[in-house]
This record gives structure tokens, sequence and C-alpha cells, in this order.
């Protein structure tokens, strides 16, 4: 197992009604700020609460809440423009992955003065970035403690990582209230997506005890009655739960790496738009049953969620597993197939080779080819 070394850069609230705290975390941070807010915010009316927390507090602010669907390249120039333009000295990020990770890019790429595609290409940012706070409301960020800005490359609709700024992100305010604009169907498609994510994490060549402790965590989380993939729970509850899990999936990512699942979503959904929490929920059982390369740890992971005892082999518990996942996603009634999605397998074989050139891919314990990655796409299909 991988030596110890991590650091947790930011202060992390997690709770109900947390985001009126907001003008006390940020007041030491900076005195003007970008406020940008994901138009899914509307429906929480996140956008009078927190111009109601900051102003209380005498910070000014802009807000930027016309976020496209899907932001590219060229949305960040503009933000970029923008914040320039009122002289921030802060950014606060407020929404799904897409408004978090834009919020990164601005955050870390403020002070430069390079074209911000050369950083697209590659390049490394060495200016000070201005302090960062992010407010998760649609539960999961895969990057929120990785140091990465996930975002769509304008000039390709290829995805893109950019390398930002350590410890960037001063804040991390999860608040139960925001996050209430969840379906249930949302609510099952995304808690098997982080279910997915802290599999990647427990199966990484980066995994060491303390990701494998946070990982085993969530797969006790999600053990118990099924309580996180039932549609019929309750809201109250489940969102609860999801705010711990889409917590502790993205500090397991930060700790240890994504994996091939995460990679194909992200450059799938960048091409073809196609929702990454259903193909990733869509792809898990595969996953799962190829992961009898790790014996000890498919065993236990398969009793920690509930798929079987302790008279299996490794190859059937993974298969239990397998077949556990499943039973959840029809009981949800989510997609079972990529053909589902309304994406084609020629569309899909383009993801894949976009999914190889992450930099996280190579960490994955079972070596990933886009020969092996493209066959778990065809049985998925």
């Amino acid at each position: 197992m991988n030596d110890l070394s991590f650091k947790i850069a930011p202060h992390i609230l997690l709770g109900n009604q947390t985001s009126s705290r907001l003008g006390a975390l940020a007041s030491p941070l900076a005195s003007r700020f970008l406020l940008i807010l994901d138009p899914a915010t509307k429906e929480v009316k996140a956008k009078e609460k927190l111009s109601e927390v900051l102003f209380e507090s005498n910070l000014d602010f802009i807000i930027y809440e016309d976020m496209p669907n899907n932001p590219t390249t060229e949305t960040l120039v503009q933000v970029l423009k923008l914040a320039k333009g009122a002289h921030i000295q802060g950014v606060i990020a407020c929404g799904g992955e897409k408004a978090l990770n834009l919020g990164r890019g601005v955050a870390s790429l403020f002070n430069e003065e390079k074209p911000i595609y050369e950083f697209v290409d590659g390049d490394i940012s060495h200016c000070e970035p201005l302090p960062l706070i992010c407010m998760p409301t649609a539960i999961r960020d895969t990057f929120l403690f990785y140091e990465r800005c996930a975002i769509i490359d304008a000039r390709s609709n290829q995805f893109r990582l950019l390398k930002v700024q350590e410890g960037i992100t001063k804040e991390v305010i999860f608040d139960v209230a925001l996050g209430a604009t969840l379906t249930k169907n949302q609510i099952s498609s995304i808690s098997l997506n982080l279910l997915c994510l802290a599999f990647e994490t427990y199966f990484s060549t980066r995994s060491s005890f303390f990701s494998d402790a946070i990982a085993e965590k969530i797969f006790e989380l999600m053990a118990p009655a099924d309580n996180l993939t039932d549609p019929l729970a309750s809201p109250e509850t489940v969102n609860e739960a999801l705010l711990q899990c889409g917590c502790m999936a993205a500090l397991a990512a930060s700790f240890s790496a994504p994996g091939p699942v995460t990679a194909l979503t992200f450059a799938t959904h960048a091409r073809y738009k196609v929702s990454r929490s259903l193909l990733s929920t869509i792809l898990l059982p595969y996953l799962i049953e190829e992961a009898v390369f790790s014996s000890e740890k498919i065993l236990k992971a398969s009793k920690l969620l509930g798929a079987c005892n302790d008279n299996v082999s490794p190859d059937e518990a993974a298969d239990l597993l397998a077949e556990n996942i499943r039973g959840r996603i029809a009981r949800a009634r989510l997609p079972a197939r990529i053909k589902e999605l309304s994406v084609s397998i020629e569309q899909i074989a383009a993801s894949v080779n976009d999914a190889m050139q992450l930099d996280f891919i190579p960490f994955y314990a079972k070596p990933v080819t886009a020969d092996s990655l493209f066959d778990l796409v065809k049985k998925a299909f």
C-alpha cells in the first residue's frame, strides 16, 4: 500500500441551513466577490438568500447567473472578463459540478495574462489564485478537493482537466436546503454515481488506508435497506445522507484517484451531453464484475454493501454485488443499457479515445487500454 501523505486544505461545513454562515466565512478572505449561481438554484431562491447573507456581512459582490447548460472554455473567457472588469477579490460558486468547475477556473486564472488555451493545452498557472468558496447543490463534485478544473474545450468539444493551484478552495459549504430541487430519480442516479466513484478510488493504485476507510464508510452508508437508491425514500433523509457521501467520495478521489468510468462519463458528456450519473450507473455493475483482480477488496466491498456473506469466493462476491447494483437500478427505474441514453456505439468509441488522455487513467489497479475500456462499453451497450 502507498505511503500516506495528505493535507485537507479547505474548511468543510456540512448540515442544514449552513449557507447562512457564508458571510462570516467569506469576510476574512476578501471584501468583493463574484457570486456564480447555477440556474438550477433559482428554485430554492439561492440568489435572494445568499445576497442577503453577503449584504448583512457588508460584502460587495456581483452575480453571474447566465451560465449555459454546458459551459465551455469560451464561457470561462467571458466570466473572467466580467470578473476582471469588476475587480473582484474572491469567488463564490454555488450549484452543481459545472458551476463549481467554472468557479475554480475563474479563481485559478484571474491573475493570468496568458490566453486560457495555453492552460487548456497543459500549461500550469503559477500566479496567485483568488480565494474560492464552493457550495455544492447537486451533491457530487468529483474534483472538489482534487485541484483540477473540469471543462469542455470549445474548439473540439472534448473534455479537459486544468491543473489549479494547491489550496485554491478555502471553504466548502454543503447545505441540505440548497439540494431540495433534486428529483427522486436524480437522487437515485447520483447516489449510484457516488458509489461508482468510491469503488474506483478503492481499486486505485493510489489508494491508501485513509482513502479506503472513506470508501468503506460510503459502502456502509449505502447498504442499509437500499435507502439511498430507493426513489420512495424521504428526500430530507436521503439528501442529508447524500451530502455525507458526496463529501466523502470527493475526499476519497483526492486522496486516491478516479477511474475509467469517471473518465468515460466526463468525455461522453462533453461531446454528446449524455448524463454522467446515468452512464456511470449503467457501467458500474460491469466494472464490479471485472474487479476480481483484487480478491480481498471485492469481498469486503460486497459484504459491506450487503450483497454477500463470508462464505463466497471473490468471483461469487463480484457477481452478487453486480446483481445487487442491477437490482437497485431496476427498483429506481433507471436505464440499464447505454443504448437507452440515445447515444451510438460509434459516438462512445470516440469518447473512449478522449477518456484515455486523462491523467488519472493509469492509476486504476487493473491496467486500462482503449480496447479494454471499449470492451466494457460493449458489454453495457
